[in-house]
């Protein structure tokens, strides 16, 4: 073989994401496009999508029904369901074969869908070369292709997943998620909601399966009108404690009532969705119940008892549906007695918010998931493919999600469904990470993949591209792995700056980080990115880089800080400061102000809609920076230490309380005249401080009055963009505490006064008198992007 053959075949295998498993190409051939023709005799769905790509791959091809002597290359797709070379292949429905033929090239599948896949395969391949006059040139490779997944499902839920196929089934993922809630209408007959109605057909057409899941079982009746029908499936509270004022019953799961309720809603889904397959999450912290049958039984033991009974019921009259389940973050201490519990037939999935929703160096699948596998058991996993789950950061992570997936297949498990929040737009790489190493985990490496994944997106300079990737894909891999910056969601680093809490390395917000010289290591190779990014012409890489830099810097900063407000003379009053405290302070607020605006041109540049629509989960992560950054200037003030830009820091406008929701919908508002600091961004914060409800956030907006009376001058509705088609205010309470929104003020006018009006949902009007509360407070801050 020479070198320029080998050459030659590695440029155009760089085409294909994922990279097929066998695969010789011994040329290519130039004809024009209308001298290209395809037969496919199948009419399945699946078939009739790789026909139509691959004619729009190669535009101007003819179908066999309009052949005429001038075609002289032809594309023959086929199912052979008994090929014998297909079906000794692991995950056999999904080969297929690409060989040449006499006349052109066979694409072979034991499936429909594997006829897809090879259709998919050869549409990377060739290369349309447009022509001035007359029908364009293809190049088509000759290729010799023997093709399977190592992984068999590989998907994703949550986020924009059932809404993204036109751009994850090109890369061969084939699962997405879906959910369907069930309630009751009002006479009282079982009915399903779902989230995507339309999907199915579209899923079968790109053959992937739209698995369908029931969320967290015993949180249905929090969630549904379940007990309003069936009140004798409500949980019984504990008679020894009182009943908090947010309580809510969980589903009692030793009645048999719930049996009969369990297979009568297994049964509607396979009826009204045509399914065959189900997923039923587990309880997530649900509240045990308290009655003679589930007293001193663990209620997670009791849950998986009590599915297994009623999918007994329901395979007696649809043999072939089958049952998996959710592990949770509850169930995970008890794991291996809900595991014991499955029957053969039923399989699991393995989730836990702090075990799966985790991008740290440590294996995911442990020791008793491993024999699980090995007694034959069939496992899922639910790992995020980013940063974090709740915050979004932007990180490229060729190494991170090559081992994550090269762990599943080399564990021999079945099934991969990411959460990659709130949008693949944001995590475009990551996606197609995993959807190259759970088909080939014995492909290409970091390098190769980060090269042909440029060459996809038509970079300049692919090769500059992977040596990017390859070089800011361990620092954004630390930063993940110590869960920064979503440990500043829940805490602003107030355990820090007041003391209690020493910042050290190989813990916290340094978990990753080992050591002095491993934060100055990072700091180094941030920089070196952040040079490389520069030469890219690529923005989002550019606003990455200095993401990621100023990440650290961030971290040396409030280490810095950290080790100044413990030293006994720093919090001594009476003692002089020292000067590295205003030095620490001056480099976390020129980090964080570097963080914010690189995370907001990030943010436009992969996904546009962003000034338009932000991602709520996209907007607290800006939003913890300068929480951070408050609080440190308010611990230094206790010493004296004066804060030099005031107004980027949150200061409260005002509050509310039960009083302000004599209806459930309420118009707060505010003079912020004295708080602003000119015309430009401004962020509104609202934050929860207590009661049983919490608050939807449905419009925030600026005002302007002066004496030829009063305007809106800004307004926004916020979303919580990615739950949909119709999505939700974004909701603050017990457990997401605060929300802030962006707006714009054009101007501010000398002698004009300004206010800031929030229409919010609090107290809803049937809630009971001792459940009548609700308060929070409203703040104010000028905004670094």
């Amino acid at each position: 073989m020479t070198s320029t053959y080998t050459q030659m075949e590695q440029r155009l295998l760089e085409r294909t994401i994922p990279l097929p498993k066998q695969a010789h190409i011994t040329g290519t051939r130039w004809l024009p496009a209308d001298q290209v023709a395809i037969s496919a005799p199948s009419g399945d769905p699946a078939v009739r999508t790789a026909v139509q790509l691959l004619h729009e791959a190669i535009p101007g091809s003819a179908s066999t029904s309009t052949l005429t002597s001038a075609l002289s290359f032809l594309l023959r797709l086929a199912i052979h369901p008994a090929d014998p070379e297909l079906l000794a292949l692991p995950n056999a429905a999904q080969s297929y074969r690409i060989r040449p033929v006499e006349d052109g090239l066979e694409l072979v599948g034991a499936t429909a869908v594997g006829v897809l896949y090879a259709a998919r395969t050869l549409a990377q391949l060739v290369r349309i070369a447009p022509a001035e006059e007359g029908p364009a040139a293809v190049e088509i490779p000759l290729a010799t292709i023997l093709d399977w997944p190592d992984l068999a499902e590989r998907g994703e839920w949550g986020g924009n997943a059932a809404w993204d196929l036109d751009h994850t089934t090109p890369l061969k993922l084939n699962l997405v998620e879906v959910g369907v809630v069930p309630g009751f209408d009002e006479r009282g007959k079982l009915r399903l909601t779902r989230i995507t109605p339309e999907l199915d057909e579209a899923a079968r057409a790109l053959g992937v399966k739209a698995l369908p899941y029931v969320p967290h079982l015993g949180d249905l009746g929090k969630t549904t009108n379940l007990f309003q029908w069936r009140p004798e499936l409500m949980g019984t509270a504990d008679p020894s404690e009182p009943l908090p004022p947010d309580y809510k019953p969980s589903l009692c799961f030793s009645k048999p009532a719930a049996t009969a309720f369990l297979a009568e809603l297994m049964d509607e889904i396979i009826r009204t969705l045509e399914a065959d397959e189900l997923n039923i999450w587990l309880t997530e912290e649900g509240v045990p119940c308290f009655c003679d049958g589930c007293r001193g039984q663990n209620t997670y033991v009791l849950e998986v008892r009590l599915l297994a009974a009623a999918y007994r019921l329901v395979k007696a009259q649809h043999p072939r549906f089958t049952l998996r389940i959710l592990l949770t973050q509850g169930s995970y201490p008890v794991n291996d007695r809900v595991l014991a519990e499955l029957p053969p037939d039923m399989g699991a999935t393995y989730y836990s918010g702090a075990h799966t929703y985790d991008s740290s160096h440590q294996p995911m699948i442990y020791g008793l998931l491993e024999d699980f596998i090995a007694r034959g058991g069939w496992l899922g996993v639910y790992p995020q493919l980013d940063n974090s789950w709740r915050t979004v950061f932007p990180f490229t992570g060729p190494q991170f999600i090559r081992a994550r997936m090269r762990e599943f297949v080399h564990k021999g498990l079945q099934s991969v469904t990411g959460y990659a929040t709130p949008s693949n737009r944001f995590w475009e790489f990551n996606v197609a990470g995993l959807a190259e190493w759970g088909w080939n985990a014995e492909g290409r490496d970091e390098h190769a993949f980060a090269r042909a994944w440029a060459a996809h997106q038509a970079m300049a300079d692919p090769e500059g591209f992977a040596r990017w990737a390859c070089l800011i894909g361990p620092l954004g891999w630390d930063l993940a792995g110590s869960r920064f910056p979503m440990r500043l969601f829940w805490d602003p680093a107030l355990s820090i700056l007041d003391g209690s809490v020493e910042m050290r390395f190989g813990d916290g917000l340094l978990t990753e980080i080992s050591s002095a010289e491993h934060l100055q290591g990072n700091i180094a190779a941030a920089r070196q990115a952040l040079a490389l990014a520069q030469t890219l012409g690529d923005g989002a890489c550019l606003a990455e880089s200095q993401v990621v830099l100023h990440a650290y810097l961030f971290l040396e900063a409030l280490k810095s800080l950290s080790d100044a407000l413990r030293q006994p003379s720093t919090m001594s009053p009476e003692h002089p400061l020292s000067a590295a405290l205003p030095a620490a302070l001056a480099a976390l607020d020129a980090a964080a102000e570097a963080v914010v605006t690189g995370l907001w041109d990030w943010g436009c540049r992969v996904y546009p809609q962003t000034p338009q629509k932000p991602q709520h989960r996209f907007e607290e992560t800006i939003s913890v920076f300068a929480q951070v950054v408050t609080e440190a200037y308010r611990a230094a003030s206790r010493l004296g230490v004066a804060d030099p830009r005031p107004a980027y820091r949150d200061r409260p406008l005002g509050g509310w309380s039960a009083a302000d929701f004599p209806t459930p919908e309420a118009t707060l508002r505010f003079d912020a005249t004295d708080l602003l600091a000119g015309p430009g961004p401004y962020r509104v914060m609202c934050r929860f401080t207590g009661g049983a409800y919490g608050l939807d956030i449905l419009a925030v907006s600026f005002w302007e009055a002066d004496a030829a009376g009063e305007r809106e001058v800004a307004r926004i509705e916020p979303k919580a963009y990615g739950y949909g088609d119709s999505p939700p205010p974004p909701h603050i309470g017990r457990y997401e505490a605060w929300n802030d929104v962006r707006l714009d003020l054009p101007a501010v006018k000398p002698g004009a006064r300004y206010f800031v009006q929030a229409r919010v949902a609090g107290i809803p009007a049937d809630a009971p008198a001792e459940r009548r509360m609700c308060s929070g407070e409203v703040l104010l801050r000028r905004a670094w992007a």
